[in-house]
């Protein structure tokens, strides 16, 4: 790795969409390093990211699920006010960002680091995402269903892994066979609404992290989610090296011709082979693995660099080292991570992993976001009595992308 290759340019304005996620309030930080004025946007405020001392100024826009137009007038308004020459989405608002840039009038328009929303879709969607990475390796056996009946017919004695084609956070998987009640699901699948039967294969989970553009990866990251929220989102990680894994996404994005951040979930079985279950076409964890330095926001400034003076960096990066010390969200730690716990043995790792680990929010340089992530939950909690969902799914009810907007 040579940073000195990368060119550092000066003044520009970068728009970190996606405010409420502790990626958003990492990417600020880092950028804060640079000579960048760095705004957050969200559909709300304040969130998590925007209270951070890194953050110049934070912009709400209207939630791009209730309304596209509106939601596109706003990017509009905060684009051309406020000069942005980079727009980097961290969640879900990534999907209706791509059709954003492809159909704004906005001149000239900013750096966005998006891939066309064809290939988004094509990646967000579990089943269509199995069928391209069948041509880069081996994958789970997997098989779409429209219908209860359809389902009934796939399932066998042993457990297979049931999930919607869209989904996020593992909230709606299940793990069912032949002889298992279907009435709490049934309706809910629809020709509008899929679902996977996948293949369910034992193994050590693994995820990774890049950045990429034009199907090169620039710089990535390996992790294992040591500790979830239930069976979906991770609250503590751990970075690694893994060759197999690294060879499989460099393939993969050129296969692909992906541009943008791009994350997989993967799982490696007893012999050793590894095999994709997920994709996420956005920011995830892995984001964190970064905050020891400025690489990932010198990378993401750099391009943008490149198309405004054309000074593309000469260097591809590569997979960045690992950390000894994990990554956590504490608070999630202890209140996910403590009804794991089951015996003794898992007590003494969950308290290895709480003070050993470095927490995502908390900064003492930057100390609003940790105290902000109350309010946060609250929230949420009452967004998700509101609507009778999930606090999970609260956390995206507004900015979901279930393969096509509600415009």
């Amino acid at each position: 790795m040579n940073p000195k290759a990368i060119t550092r340019p000066s003044g520009i304005n970068v728009l970190v969409m996606g405010a409420r996620s502790t990626a958003a309030l990492e990417l600020i930080r880092q950028f804060s390093q640079l000579n960048v004025n760095v705004y957050s946007a969200d559909t709300f405020g304040p969130t998590l990211a925007s209270v951070s001392r890194y953050t110049k100024k934070h912009f709400c826009y209207s939630s791009p699920r209730d309304s596209f137009l509106k939601f596109t007038q706003s990017l509009n308004s905060i684009v051309v006010d406020h000069q942005i020459d980079m727009i980097l989405p961290t969640c879900e608002e990534v999907f209706y960002l791509a059709q954003w840039y492809t159909s704004t009038s906005v001149n000239p328009k900013p750096f966005v680091w998006v891939s066309p929303a064809e290939i988004l879709n094509q990646l967000h969607n579990k089943s269509s995402f199995i069928q391209l990475a069948s041509r880069v390796g081996s994958v789970p056996k997997t098989e779409l269903v429209s219908n209860v009946l359809e389902l009934r017919l796939l399932l066998k004695a042993e457990d297979q892994v049931v999930k919607p084609a869209y989904s996020r956070f593992a909230a709606k998987t299940c793990f069912l066979n032949k002889d298992s009640d279907l009435s709490a699901i049934g309706h809910q699948i629809t020709t509008r609404n899929p679902w996977l039967v996948q293949q369910k294969i034992e193994g050590v989970e693994y995820c990774s992290y890049a950045v990429v553009y034009e199907g090169k990866v620039l710089i990535s990251a390996i992790y294992r989610p040591t500790w979830r929220a239930g069976l979906g989102a991770g609250i503590h990680f751990q970075s690694l090296r893994h060759e197999k894994i690294e060879a499989w996404v460099k393939k993969f994005v050129e296969l692909a011709t992906f541009t943008g951040q791009i994350a997989f979930d993967f799982i490696e079985d007893a012999s050793g082979d590894v095999f994709p279950l997920e994709c996420n076409p956005r920011a995830t964890s892995g984001v964190h693995f970064f905050d020891q330095s400025k690489v990932l926001a010198e990378v993401l400034v750099s391009y943008e660099n490149y198309r405004r003076v054309g000074a593309k960096p000469s260097v591809f990066f590569t997979q960045y080292p690992p950390s000894n010390r994990g990554r956590m969200i504490f608070g999630a730690m202890l209140s996910f991570g403590l009804r794991d716990i089951r015996n003794s043995r898992k007590l003494i790792d969950f308290a290895k992993a709480l003070f050993t680990s470095r927490d995502v929010i908390f900064k003492f340089k930057d100390i609003l976001p940790s105290l902000y992530q109350v309010w946060s939950v609250v929230r949420f909690v009452r967004i998700s009595r509101r609507h009778k969902i999930s606090i999970l799914d609260a956390t995206t009810h507004d900015i979901e992308w279930n393969g096509q907007h509600d415009a």
